[in-house]
């Protein structure tokens, strides 16, 4: 089953497209679910379950949160741990993950290798209870997923694949691989807490 797991709308100002154009463009390319993470804001991801509603779409709701070390994808907290979260103002990177995973959240630091901008990097290594990482990103290039993927495999990391689409024609450029199939959020969290998925490019 095929999700892309790095994906915020226009609700929250990290995309130009609206909602319902998001979930069109994922069916019209085959995908099985999204990862909808809206960046410091967790009501805004309500928005496209209730446009999936009824739709062979699994909507997996998350945010995306600034640290000082780049950005971080967060699932699998309660709705009280996610407004804490994205209330809280400004994290360092492992001050974040430590809130995260002592939670039962997964916190899934995204493109760490990315050159353009402020990378978690090695520095992951010290991050105890990292579990996953971004390491296909549809919007970082070549060398830095390649680097990302290569880490991952050296410190015994699984990898998540996403776009990190800002239109739509880049929705699924990069996606998510379950191994077994999910039919609900709650099955995509069980799938990426047993380690049952790998990242992989999608040219839909």
């Amino acid at each position: 089953m095929l999700f892309d797991l790095h994906l915020a709308t226009a609700m929250s100002g990290n995309m130009l497209v609206a909602p319902e154009e998001l979930i069109d463009r994922a069916l019209d390319l085959g995908l099985d679910g999204l990862g909808v993470a809206e960046r410091n804001d967790w009501d805004a991801s309500e928005v496209c379950v209730e446009f999936a509603e009824g739709l062979p779409l699994v909507i997996v709701r998350g945010v995306e949160i600034m640290t000082d070390l780049g950005e971080a994808l967060v699932y699998g907290l309660s709705d009280a741990d996610f407004r804490s979260l994205v209330g809280a103002g400004d994290w360092t990177l492992g001050d974040a993950a430590t809130f995260v995973l002592e939670r039962g959240g997964l916190f899934i630091p995204a493109h760490p290798f990315h050159d353009t901008r402020p990378s978690a990097g090695e520095s992951l290594v010290a991050l105890p209870g990292l579990s996953i990482i971004e390491g296909l990103n549809g919007r970082a290039d070549q060398e830095a997923n390649d680097a990302a993927l290569d880490f991952a495999e050296r410190v015994g990391l699984r990898t998540i694949g996403g776009s990190d689409a800002l239109v739509l024609g880049e929705v699924g450029a990069c996606v998510t691989v379950f191994e077994n199939p999910v039919a609900t959020a709650e099955a995509v969290l069980e799938e990426l807490r047993a380690g049952r998925f790998a990242a992989r490019h999608f040219a839909g």
